[in-house]
């Protein structure tokens, strides 16, 4: 899509996160050029967030199921 609409969609992504991606949401406002940005390179870092989040959490699980040993 052009840059103007692809910046009306990330933006509607953006605000429309949960809160779970609230400092994902603010580093990439602070640190990306979103009028440059494609709705692709947006998607890679949200997927690859949610994975790192993913992987904590399961993580978080293990741990505390070996501690309840």
């Amino acid at each position: 899509g052009d840059k103007q609409s692809d910046l009306g969609i990330i933006n509607k992504v953006l605000r429309t996160l949960t809160l779970r991606f609230d400092h994902i949401v603010v580093a990439i406002e602070q640190g990306q050029n979103l009028e440059e940005m494609k709705i692709e390179e947006l998607q890679g870092i949200l997927e690859a967030q949610e994975i790192r989040l993913n992987e904590r959490n399961s993580q978080r699980s293990v741990e505390q199921a070996m501690q309840a040993q």
